[in-house]
C-alpha cells in the first residue's frame, strides 16, 4: 500500500507496504469537530516521508492537520505542508486483522540485545534477502542465525531474553526490516516478540502501545538434485536400463 492512514476518530495511524505494518495510537491533543466532518485518510508513502522531514526541522511543539477528502494539510510553527489523500478505501480492517487477540509463543527482550544480534546474524546473511532465523525453544531462550544462501557463511547469536511463555517456534525473516524498528528504540527500552507460527507475521510490541508486524520469509528447503540422464545408445543396441523397463 505504500501509505500511512490516519484515523482522526479513533487517534490511529496504520502505515503498511509488502513487508511490514505498523499500527500506533495516537489521540489528538486537541479535535475540531464542529466546523465539518471528520474524516479518515491515507496518504502515500512519498509524502509521508516529506512530513516527517518538515516535523525533524519545524520549531513548534504541536501539529495541527486540517483534512476534506482530497488533501490532509500539517501545519507545525512555520511550516505547513499539504498532502493528496489516496483515491479510494484503505483496509484498516482487513490490516488490523494481521494482529491476533491470542499468541502461542510471546518473548520479551532489552532492546540492545535484540539488536545486536539481529546485526550479526545480518552480517552472515544473503546478500539479496537479508534472511535470519530467529529459533526460540520451549525455555524461552532464543537464537539468531544466518540463512545458508549456499556461500558457507553461517553463524549463530544466542539473545538474552528477558521473559517468554508459550512453545518452542522458528520463523524465517528478513532481517532489515527488524532492524529499521529497533533502531527507532532506546537501548535499555523492553520489546516484545509475539509469535503465532512460520506462516504468519510476527508482532513486535512498542513500548508506547503500538504494533509493528513483519512479514514471514519463505522456510529454507533443499533444491532436489537432477535426475541422471540415461546413457546414449549404439545404433541397433537396446541399453539394459530400457530393456529393464
Amino acid at each position: 500500500l505504500m501509505g500511512v492512514y490516519f484515523s482522526h476518530a479513533d487517534g490511529v495511524l496504520i502505515g503498511s507496504d509488502a513487508k511490514r505494518v505498523a499500527v500506533m495510537p495516537c489521540r489528538p491533543e486537541d479535535t475540531v469537530s464542529d466546523v465539518g466532518p471528520v474524516y479518515s485518510n491515507a496518504i502515500f508513502y512519498k509524502d509521508a516521508a516529506m512530513v516527517v522531514d518538515m516535523l525533524r526541522h519545524a520549531t513548534g511543539e504541536y501539529v495541527n492537520v486540517a483534512c476534506d477528502e482530497s488533501a490532509m494539510t500539517f501545519g507545525c510553527g512555520d511550516a505547513v505542508l499539504q498532502c493528496r489523500t489516496q483515491a479510494g478505501r484503505y483496509p484498516d480492517k482487513a490490516i488490523l486483522g494481521l494482529f491476533p487477540k491470542v499468541f502461542k509463543t510471546t518473548v520479551t527482550w532489552r532492546v540492545a540485545d535484540l539488536l545486536s544480534g539481529v546485526r550479526l546474524a545480518e552480517v552472515n546473511a544473503d546478500d539479496a534477502s537479508g534472511r535470519i532465523n530467529l529459533s526460540v525453544d520451549a525455555d524461552m531462550n532464543s537464537v539468531l542465525s544466518a540463512v545458508d544462501a549456499g556461500k558457507g557463511r553461517t553463524g549463530s547469536v544466542k539473545v538474552r531474553t528477558a521473559g517468554g511463555s508459550g512453545e518452542a517456534v522458528r520463523v524465517d525473516f528478513d532481517a532489515r526490516y527488524a532492524r529499521l524498528f529497533l533502531d527507532t528504540l532506546d537501548a535499555d527500552e523492553v520489546v516484545t516478540g509475539q509469535f503465532n507460527g512460520p506462516d504468519r507475521p510476527f508482532i513486535f510490541g512498542h513500548p508506547s502501545g503500538g504494533k509493528y508486524a513483519v512479514g514471514p520469509m519463505a522456510q529454507t528447503k533443499p533444491t532436489p538434485a537432477p535426475e541422471p540422464m540415461p546413457p546414449k545408445k549404439k545404433l541397433g543396441e537396446v541399453p539394459a536400463w530400457e530393456a529393464a523397463g
